[in-house]
């Protein structure tokens, strides 16, 4: 995998190369993709079908319906009936599936029709029938025994009339309100229908938490869920009035208020507002610490289904009082004018909290009660029959966990993904998805590797960038179907946080450096959407400062993670051989980075002329595979091409090298006494710290580009071997086991795997 070169003489064959014309094809198609793409949802299946129950929904309805149904089909599929889905658009809805529904397609537990398909099914449920179609339902092509109507908003005659015709094929049509509110204005419209006697209920299921670490001083997190609309919220004075938190509290709302809002909304710093297809259901529940849903007093549609998974998965949840009657004891009551001293007053008090989310959980079984439910489908479908549903789930052999290096200035997010890949638990399969030009190297590991063009290859605006980095990542997601996705970059922007909130149990790892200097993310607060973050140890962690250093209770630390172990390099014979050169006389690697921030060509060049003062010392510098500048060859030096190079470390007697986080762990590990130059660009990491460390410890020297003078008097003292014994000593005195295992098996333990 490693090509050098001296002169025109190749001395071995480069494995690893990059194709140059289809990255810059890849870059090309991606500028066009993102001014074309467009999230929307299409169907296909089968034109004929026989089933047990047949779901009729908008499936991209911004709401929580698609939770509501998520926990039907759940208890469909336990009780042994087939579930066909058919979505029918309302010609307002484009956008995505609900994440909850995808899921339960994924998992086979429901097949979809399209909407001219003939479908033959015991019972037809039809939800928010006031909210799409009926023209679109294909009615014509059904047979069915019955069709209920689940009504779960106010409707007027015009809204409901049309459904109460009858097909040819229909022998039955049921209305099925879910609430008081809602069944007291289907009464109003004296439709010629039968309507259930009981409301038609969510069912309440404690959410499966996806893995969080608690931490002592971490906000809490209200949340709010609900359809848009302006009845759904309140006015502006009550706004404010009912979620003014303070900053110790973070709001957390799905369902975007209306338009004259807005601007206000935005500019509340501790409010965060997500999609409804970028986050499921259970995920936002997981994510709280407590619900709070104050509408207007004339929403008549509830988020019946996130209250109840959250009464179910012991979260407090805040109501008015109107709403007892249908919630019952299992919710907290209260006006909006105190619900801020409400919600403070529970949370101090932890043993009373406590105790009621327990009481809270026994109540959400009795009123949100599965096996009311299934009584209700027994009654109206009949027994399940046998015919042998045709879906198919798209679980892999192998749970699958999606590696995301960023694209850095050099190899540095590849290789610490790689480092961890190889070491995860045989029962996992990774795959990659790289934003950096490296797909052959990946590849040449033995993983599969898309390539997604970052911004700066794609030169696009950030934030245009970044939502199409978001569907494209969406699409890996599903197309592997992945259970973890770890990212390794400094920032973790919304589109990665709404591509792996979109799919229903999908964990999201972090890996971060600590040693950031004083550089901050603007995605910094996306830490509350991480399951894990896992941060690879720095040997000059007590240099460590910047906004980093004060958030380490977030996160998983673990030793240094480097590639290779010392066990794994080429002993120094070997190496020499393999890279032709002489065992008697010393040799030095230079490696100062891929030059993307930094003029790496015009100092390679100044200190390839120092080292040559040194008499019979080989001099070799390594070229980044992915860097932007290719090395000429020097007289009497040679230069080294591939990955990874620190399989050949040993050879050296020596290094002048970045400060990079891999580069300098890997100098460490290997015991290979080091003059550092650190690159000190704003945009880099703090490499002066890391090469300060080393000098203040005696493990190496650190010296600034503009004091090169020093450089040959340094190596004269690296070329005595008494010197280089001290500081191999001191090398391996600061450098821990490699932290790539430790980080592996965490990620594994998150997927529940080991």
């Amino acid at each position: 995998m490693v090509a050098l070169e001296k002169g025109s003489l190749r001395i071995a064959e480069t494995v690893v190369h990059f194709e140059v014309k289809q990255q810059k094809r890849a870059v090309v198609n991606a500028k066009r993709l993102i001014r074309m793409t467009k999230t929307t949802f299409e169907l296909s299946g089968a034109l004929q079908i026989s089933c047990d129950i047949l779901v009729v929904a908008d499936v991209a309805r911004k709401s929580d319906t698609g939770l509501r149904i998520r926990r039907e089909i759940e208890c469909y599929h336990e009780m042994g009936y087939r579930v066909a889905i058919r979505h029918v658009k309302n010609g307002k809805s484009l956008g995505a599936a609900s994440p909850d529904i995808q899921h339960c397609v994924n998992l086979g537990l429901a097949e979809i029709v399209v909407s001219d398909a003939a479908v033959d099914a015991n019972v037809v449920l039809v939800f928010s029938p006031t909210q799409i179609d009926r023209q679109f339902a294909g009615f014509e092509n059904l047979t069915a025994r019955r069709v209920i109507l689940i009504v779960d908003s106010l409707p007027d005659y015009a809204d409901l009339s049309t459904w109460s015709l009858h097909e040819k094929g229909i022998d039955e049509i049921v209305l099925a309100p879910t609430n008081r509110w809602v069944r007291e204005a289907v009464v109003k419209q004296n439709l010629p229908l039968r309507m259930e006697a009981e409301d038609w209920r969510s069912v309440a299921s404690a959410v499966d938490p996806l893995g969080k670490r608690e931490l002592p001083d971490r906000r809490l997190v209200v949340g709010r869920f609900s359809a848009p609309g302006e009845s759904q919220w309140p006015t502006k004075k009550k706004l404010f009035e009912t979620y003014g938190f303070r900053n110790e509290v973070e709001f957390l709302f799905v369902g975007y208020p209306p338009d004259h809002l807005r601007a206000a909304v935005s500019q509340r710093k501790s409010w965060t507002g997500l999609k409804f297809d970028t986050i499921s259901g259970e995920r936002f529940v997981d994510l709280v610490d407590a619900i709070a849903y104050f509408p207007s007093a004339r929403a008549p549609e509830l988020p019946e289904a996130v209250i109840a998974a959250a009464m179910a998965s012991g979260k407090p949840v805040f109501l008015p009082p109107r709403f007892k009657p249908h919630f019952g004891p299992g919710a907290i009551y209260c006006s909006a004018d105190v619900l801020k001293a409400e919600i403070r007053n529970w949370f101090a008090d932890t043993d009373a909290l406590k105790a009621f989310c327990q009481e809270a959980k026994r109540q959400a079984g009795f009123q949100f009660s599965k096996e009311v439910l299934s009584g209700r489908i027994q009654r109206l479908a009949g027994p399940p029959s046998k015919v042998v549903s045709r879906a198919r789930t798209r679980h892999p052999k192998k749970p699958r966990v999606l590696f995301v290096p960023s694209n850095g200035v050099g190899l540095g997010h590849v290789t610490r993904l790689l480092a961890i890949a190889r070491r995860m638990d045989a029962k996992v399969e990774p795959v990659f998805a790289t934003l950096a030009q490296a797909a052959p190297i990946i590849e040449a590991s033995g993983y599969a590797a898309e390539y997604i063009p970052s911004q700066s290859d794609t030169g696009e605006a950030y934030q245009t960038w970044d939502k199409w980095f978001g569907y494209q990542l969406r699409e890996l997601v599903e197309r592997y179907q992945v259970s973890a996705v770890v990212f390794d970059g400094n920032h973790p922007s919304d589109g990665l946080i709404q591509a792996v909130g979109a799919r229903v149990g999908c964990k999201l790892v972090w890996v971060r450096r600590g040693m950031l200097g004083k550089k901050v993310t603007p995605f910094i607060d996306n830490t509350r959407f991480m399951n894990l973050i896992i941060e690879p140890s720095e040997a000059a962690r007590e240099r460590q400062n910047g906004v980093l250093a004060s958030r380490r209770a977030e996160v998983l630390e673990v030793p240094p993670i480097t590639l290779l172990d010392s066990s794994e390099a080429l002993p120094r014979h070997e190496a020499r051989d393999e890279l032709g050169l002489n065992q008697e006389k010393a040799a030095v690697l230079v490696q100062l980075g891929a030059g993307a921030n930094r003029d790496v060509l015009g100092l390679a060049d100044k200190v390839v002329k120092e080292l040559s003062k040194l008499e019979a010392l080989q001099i070799v510098v390594a070229e980044w595979e992915n860097g932007l500048v290719r090395m000429p060859v020097w007289p009497g030096a040679r230069v080294l091409r591939g990955f990874p190079i620190s399989r050949f470390l040993n050879a050296f007697d020596f290094s002048v090298s970045a400060a990079g986080y891999n580069t300098y762990h890997e100098v460490l590990r290997f015991a290979l006494p080091t003059i550092f130059l650190a690159n000190r660009n704003p945009q880099m990491d703090d490499q002066w710290s890391r090469a300060e460390f080393a000098q203040d410890k005696q493990a190496g020297f650190n010296l600034a580009e503009d004091e090169l003078f020093q450089l040959p008097a340094l190596c004269e003292a690296l070329t005595n071997e008494a010197v280089r014994r001290v500081i191999r000593k001191n090398c391996l005195d600061l450098i821990d086991e490699n932290g790539a295992a430790a980080a592996a098996k965490a990620i594994s333990q998150l997927m529940r795997v080991s």
